[in-house]
């Protein structure tokens, strides 16, 4: 394979960079909730959080980390490549590996998609009832897709690698389309569903939070319970795979705006369950904070007139007052 351009050379590079720049923040956020999860679901997390939700928040987080890993790995053998000593093998050997990655780490959206369904589930068991059967089965078709889209893409990868990088098998590039545009589909219907579930009973039950929130201000904890029952609900990563899926229509002179906000788009998906995970840790649920308005209410409800203590004389008889006291 000949060396590109000099332009298309700097292109490369420049989408490249601006894609790593714009990664590195959010998985420098990841990185830095981390430790206060990891304390949080130590300290309140006993009975909320199971042991399989910790693997799988450490899980995510490593597969996020090595994907930020290969993709400073990536940019900077393409950046020695292409300018510091030009080597037309090396940089077509990394632009044809560096595609494994990005399809290996659909894995996380399958883990992240499956901890959505399960809040659903959870939160939505006794008023959605059938109704949670349909994102758990976009949930594996989704999984499936990602399968797919893995499987061909190693199968590509060999390919090339078989041709020295310099023929694609052309029915595998078109048809691993198919599975790509599915599973970002598959995963944006299991969020919206999942999303307008938890909705429906946050509607239902609109009072009771509106109680707990106005509760909660007093308290000053206003802001970080409407924020819990915001990113619970799945709504900043509904709106996150929203915002990919338009991505992929977004031409650009190279690419689309995907090839920059994609693998931001990991990495919020990788972060996205640890911090429902702290939340849950923290009792700052919908489910919780139900309970605690019923309790708020009792104990705010005024006394009856059957458990009033009654008032005795000196001179009158303890058993003739005892029918009045319950």
């Amino acid at each position: 394979m000949d060396m590109p351009s000099l332009h298309d050379r700097g292109v490369t590079v420049l989408c490249t960079v601006v894609g790593l720049i714009c990664q590195t923040f959010v998985f420098g956020a990841f990185a830095a909730v981390m430790p206060l999860s990891c304390y949080i679901i130590r300290k309140h997390g006993t009975r909320t959080v199971g042991n399989w939700l910790r693997y799988c928040m450490w899980f995510m987080f490593f597969t996020s980390a090595a994907y930020w890993a290969s993709c400073v790995a990536s940019a900077c053998i393409i950046l020695h490549a292409f300018f510091i000593q030009p080597s037309a093998p090396v940089a077509s050997a990394t632009i044809v590996y560096s595609t494994v990655p990005n399809s290996m780490i659909l894995i996380n959206y399958a883990v992240t998609d499956g901890i959505v369904v399960w809040r659903a589930w959870v939160l939505c068991r006794r008023d959605s009832g059938r109704l949670l059967y349909i994102p758990l089965a976009l949930w594996c078709l989704a999984c499936l897709s990602m399968a797919a889209t893995l499987a061909m893409r190693l199968a590509i990868t060999i390919v090339r690698v078989h041709n020295d990088y310099k023929m694609e098998p052309a029915q595998l590039t078109i048809g691993i389309n198919i599975p790509q545009v599915s599973s970002f589909a598959l995963t944006l219907l299991t969020n919206i569903i999942s999303t307008a579930l938890i909705a429906r009973k946050a509607w239902k039950h609109r009072r009771e939070v509106r109680q707990y929130i106005a509760d909660a201000a007093g308290r000053g904890h206003k802001a970080e319970s409407v924020l819990a029952l915001i990113i619970e609900s799945g709504i900043f990563y509904c709106l996150s795979n929203v915002v990919m899926v338009v991505s992929l229509g977004l031409r650009l002179p190279y690419g689309t705006v995907a090839d920059i906000y994609a693998p931001v788009n990991v990495q919020l998906a990788g972060m996205y369950p640890t911090v429902v995970l702290m939340i849950v840790s923290m009792r700052m649920t919908m489910e919780e904070s139900t309970s605690d308005t019923t309790k708020l209410a009792d104990t705010q409800r005024p006394p009856t007139p059957a458990s009033l203590p009654v008032a005795t004389s000196p001179g009158s008889n303890t058993r003739e007052n005892e029918g009045f006291a319950v």
